[in-house]
């Protein structure tokens, strides 16, 4: 139920804002989004079968979306980040295969919270900021994660009754 393609853009969206921190000059965005990167890179590394694969893909990643992030023009880099906080859309449709079959799905309901969290706060530092970019992938951001945690709220609870319509 983990989608693979969803860990690596949200990676990727990760490397990305962190080069975007990076030429900003922002360092809350830097800092974070390393972080961010890091931990979305472990989770990558734990579900692909070669860690050295893995780890290669990272760094190509990485190396690829700090030369477009650092060099291209500001308007076709806010495209790019706008199209990247899609990222999510591989995991609704994971999410919404799982309430379709009524199978259950790895993912977790507190990470989603946290990542909301996270988007919350983004939004008030794009606020703070004046960042129109931050406050627009943010919000799409939210958008996103509500729609997973909705869909796998609703694949537990249709998987709950039908348990319990077995043990009648």
């Amino acid at each position: 139920g983990v989608s693979l393609p969803t860990w690596l853009l949200t990676f990727g969206v990760s490397t990305s804002w962190a080069a975007w921190g990076f030429g900003a000059d922002s360092p809350s965005a830097l800092i974070m989004n390393i972080g961010g990167a890091l931990v979305n890179g472990s989770v990558v590394v734990a579900i692909m079968p070669s860690t050295r694969r893995a780890i290669i893909y990272l760094l190509a990643i990485t190396a690829v979306l700090w030369f477009l992030i650092l060099t291209l023009p500001d308007a076709i880099v806010s495209a790019l980040l706008i199209a990247l906080v899609f990222c999510l859309v591989p995991q609704v449709l994971e999410s919404f295969r799982s309430l379709r079959n009524g199978t259950t799905s790895a993912v977790s309901i507190r990470a989603l919270a946290v990542a909301l969290l996270s988007n919350i706060f983004w939004i008030a530092y794009g606020f703070v900021t004046k960042t129109y970019l931050i406050l627009l992938t943010s919000g799409i951001a939210i958008t996103m994660i509500l729609i997973v945690m909705t869909l796998e709220l609703l694949t537990q609870r249709k998987i709950r009754m039908e348990k319990s319509w077995d043990l009648r």
